[in-house]
C-alpha cells in the first residue's frame, strides 16, 4: 500500500469519524447538561424499569428480570434508531453528497458509529448495576464484541435498503414505523425467550434480532457462551442484507443528488 493511499484511507476515516461525533453532540446540543444526559438517561431507565416492574406490574418479580429487559431494550432501540436515522439520510446529507463527493457508504457508517456511543454507555451503565445482582462474570462476555459487530452490520445494510428505497416511495417512513412496532413486540425484549427457542421457531428466523438479543442474554446475563448456530445464521443473513444495501446504493441512489 503506497502512501497515497494511507493518506486516502486515513482522510476517509477522519471524515466519517468528524460526521459521527458531530451527530452524536448535536443531539444534545443548547441543552443546559449537553452530554451528561447520554448518561443520565440510561441511569433513569433502569431505574423505572425497577420500580415499574418490581413494585407495580410485577410484583416481587427476580430483580433479574430488570437487566433481562434492559438488555433487550438496548439492542432493539440500537437497531430502530439507526434505520431510522439511516431511512433518510441520503435526503438529509444530500449537502454533503453535492459539496464534497463523499461516498454515500461513509454516511451510513458514521451514522452507525455516532449511535453505537450510546449502545456502549448502555453496556457501561449495565454492567455497574449488575455490580448490585448476582450476575455472573465469564471469558464468554466478550461475546458481546461479536454480537455489537453483527448488529453493526445489521443496522447498516438495513439502513441503505431503506434509504435507498425512500428516495422513491415517500410512504415509507410510516410503513417503517409500523414494522419498528410489530418488531418490539415479536423479538423476546419483555417476554420470554423459550418460547422463539422451543414454540415458535419462525420468531428466530424471520427476524436476526431474535438471536442477537437471546445470545446478547446468554453472555450478558447468564455467563454462558453463546449459541453460534444462531450467531452465524444471524450474522449470515445480517452479511446478505449488506451486501443488497451495496447493490441497491450503487445502482439506485443517484436521485439522492436530485431531490429538492
Amino acid at each position: 500500500m503506497n502512501l497515497a493511499t494511507q493518506n486516502s484511507i486515513k482522510l476517509r476515516f477522519n471524515l466519517i469519524w468528524a460526521i459521527a461525533k458531530t451527530d452524536y453532540v448535536q443531539r444534545y446540543y443548547g441543552s443546559s447538561l449537553g452530554l451528561l444526559w447520554a448518561l443520565i438517561n440510561p441511569i433513569f431507565r433502569l431505574l423505572v424499569y425497577y420500580v415499574v416492574f418490581a413494585y407495580l406490574i410485577f410484583r416481587n418479580r427476580d430483580p433479574e428480570f430488570i437487566l433481562y429487559l434492559f438488555l433487550g431494550i438496548t439492542a432493539w432501540t440500537y437497531f430502530s434508531e439507526n434505520t431510522n436515522k439511516g431511512l433518510g439520510i441520503l435526503k438529509q446529507k444530500k449537502y454533503l453528497i453535492q459539496n464534497i463527493e463523499i461516498n454515500k457508504l461513509d454516511l451510513f457508517f458514521s451514522s452507525a458509529i455516532s449511535t453505537s456511543f450510546s449502545f456502549f454507555l448502555n453496556v457501561l451503565i449495565y454492567l455497574l448495576f449488575t455490580l448490585f445482582f448476582e450476575v455472573p462474570y465469564t471469558i464468554n462476555i466478550l461475546g458481546v464484541l461479536l454480537l455489537f459487530l453483527n448488529l453493526f452490520i445489521l443496522v447498516i445494510g438495513v439502513s441503505m435498503i431503506l434509504a435507498t428505497a425512500f428516495l422513491y416511495l415517500n410512504d415509507l417512513k410510516h410503513l417503517w414505523d409500523m414494522v419498528i412496532l410489530l418488531g418490539f413486540w415479536t423479538v423476546p425484549i419483555i417476554w420470554d425467550y423459550h418460547i422463539a427457542l422451543e414454540e415458535y421457531k419462525i420468531l428466530l428466523y424471520a427476524s436476526p434480532i431474535t438471536g442477537i438479543v437471546i445470545n446478547l442474554r446468554y453472555v450478558m446475563l447468564y455467563g454462558e457462551s453463546m449459541d453460534w448456530l444462531i450467531f452465524l445464521y444471524d450474522f449470515g443473513y445480517a452479511t446478505v442484507l449488506f451486501i443488497l444495501g451495496l447493490f441497491s446504493l450503487k445502482h439506485f441512489s443517484h436521485k439522492a443528488v436530485e431531490v429538492q
